[in-house]
């Protein structure tokens, strides 16, 4: 029995989450979002769930009895934090291609636009993204196995993904140090630093263009994940009738889930997976851009490949 988000009527820290058996016989296989604007609840966001996703008790999914979406945030999404875990995660991304990955990769950074209706007001066009429609701009960092790492649900359509990560909390975690020698992976609409490595304009030399490989083959983790995230929630991609705050708090809850529904196996089928990305915007000319890293990548371990 999938589990189901019914409802969503409060913020993110409301203490008020319960399950109650679901059925979903239209979509067995997959976590579900059905059309939340028809169906209200005084208790906030309600997860309706009888069995695992495997069709066993499992304690990973009964948390969500107990503790508030933050707390189950705190459990479900989270980068590494220490010297094991952060050897682990690099040398799974390290692996991911031949002969060999990026090193040192820690996550695969991207923005997704989560479809919203128009909030109304003086501010409703910051919500209008460059395709035209109406969206939330949500920051993932994405793991090796399609698990979320990290996430900033809280920006308009209208926000430039380097904006976004400017802002954010795991930019600041990087400059203070909290994962030493690790990088994140980002696609044109990003700056190099010390800490993001984006691909290059023209590679021309055998090193960078093995480069180059490496860190499209690696860099498309994160399309997949948002493509399997909005398939298990298609209204993450269709438009979420809700109002603006708790449109914030349901994209949350849905990465949560997803993150639940990888621990547990829960597979989607690849050809129905559902994402419609904007383009992406290469950063300004007159971004200062540090491509030190970048070049060291390049010069120590894809020159001789």
């Amino acid at each position: 029995m999938p589990i189901i988000i019914t409802t969503a009527a409060t913020p993110l820290d409301s203490p008020n989450l319960s399950f109650e058996n679901g059925k979903n016989e239209r979509n067995k296989n997959f976590l579900q979002l059905p059309n939340i604007n028809t169906i209200k609840s005084e208790n906030g966001l309600n997860f309706h769930q009888s069995q695992s996703l495997n069709g066993k008790k499992n304690n990973d999914i009964n948390i969500l009895k107990q503790k508030n979406i933050s707390q189950a945030y705190d459990r479900f999404i989270r980068m590494p934090s220490n010297s094991e875990e952060l050897a682990e995660i690099k040398q799974r991304f390290y692996r991911m291609v031949r002969p060999h990955g990026i090193p040192n990769v820690i996550g695969l950074i991207d923005g997704t636009h989560c479809k919203i209706y128009s909030p109304g007001g003086v501010d409703a066009e910051r919500y209008r993204n460059r395709k035209g429609y109406f969206s939330i701009n949500v920051q993932v960092v994405g793991g090796p196995d399609l698990k979320v790492l990290d996430i900033e649900a809280r920006w308009p359509g209208s926000a430039h993904d380097s904006y976004i990560y400017d802002m954010s909390c795991i930019k600041m975690k990087f400059l203070r140090g909290d994962f030493g020698n690790s990088y994140l992976l980002g696609d044109g609409g990003y700056a190099n630093s010390a800490h993001m490595l984006t691909p290059l304009t023209a590679p021309s030399t055998p090193g960078e263009r093995a480069y180059q490989r490496a860190h499209i083959s690696m860099r498309n983790g994160v399309e997949r994940l948002f493509g399997v995230a909005k398939r298990r929630f298609p209204s993450l991609a269709f438009g979420l009738q809700i109002n603006v705050n708790t449109s914030l708090s349901v994209i949350v809850a849905c990465f949560i889930l997803h993150n639940v529904a990888i621990i547990n196996n829960d597979a989607v089928d690849d050809f129905e997976i559902i994402d419609e990305e904007l383009p992406v915007q290469d950063v300004h000319e007159n971004v200062i851009q540090n491509i030190d890293a970048r070049n060291h990548v390049i010069q120590t371990y894809f020159a001789n490949i």
